[in-house]
């Protein structure tokens, strides 16, 4: 295997980072539509719990 071969030409590299992106940007879309929920529900103490539980529920798959 060539190691001086450049990161794009090696075969699977473009859809990975495709799939990675459109990840990205699902889990976002998630966040966004959940915290907009609980802002337009809940008041203001309650949101802040909320808001910090959803944040760590969004972070756990990455710990």
């Amino acid at each position: 295997m060539d190691t001086n071969k450049p990161v794009y030409k090696i075969r699977g590299f473009i859809p990975f980072l495709t799939v990675a992106f459109i990840n990205a940007m699902v889990d976002l879309g998630h966040k966004i539509i959940i915290q907009n929920t609980i802002f337009k529900i809940y008041d203001e103490s309650q949101q802040i719990i909320l808001t910090t539980i959803v944040n760590g529920l969004i972070l756990l798959p990455f710990i």
